[in-house]
Formats: structure tokens, sequence, C-alpha cells
């Protein structure tokens, strides 16, 4: 994954918050689309993911979640 170039006036923002929860919802106007929910401490953050991106992000978590069990 590449993120986009900085642009001159344009701030990125990004904090690391706990995450309480995740469920994953149907979205009533895209049928090929799933509404991800991530819970956290300031509240919900919802993404639209496909079935290929839902499967990108698992096996990112998988790689992680092994890497982190290796480190410990």
């Amino acid at each position: 994954m590449q993120l986009k170039p900085l642009r001159d006036g344009y701030v990125r923002c990004e904090t690391l918050m706990p995450l309480h929860g995740c469920f994953i919802l149907q979205h009533p106007d895209m049928p090929t689309r799933r509404a991800m929910a991530l819970l956290t401490e300031e509240g919900p953050l919802a993404l639209s993911v496909t079935a290929e991106s839902a499967q990108w992000i698992a096996g990112i978590l998988a790689k992680a979640a092994a890497d982190m069990r290796k480190a410990s």
C-alpha cells in the first residue's frame, strides 16, 4: 500500500486508540460491500469494504498477529 503524497495545506492527523470491538455490517444500498465498524473510546469508525479489501485486511492482521506472538 502506498500513502498519497503530502500536499501543501493538508494535515494528516493520526492517533493510536485501543480497539474495543469490530463489527461487519450489511450495507443497505450496496450488497457487494460491507461496513466494517471499529469501536474505539472516541466512538465508531466505519469503513466500506469489498470482498477483496476484507481479504487483504484479514491477511495483514493475521501476519501482524503472528509477528507479535513471535516477539513475545
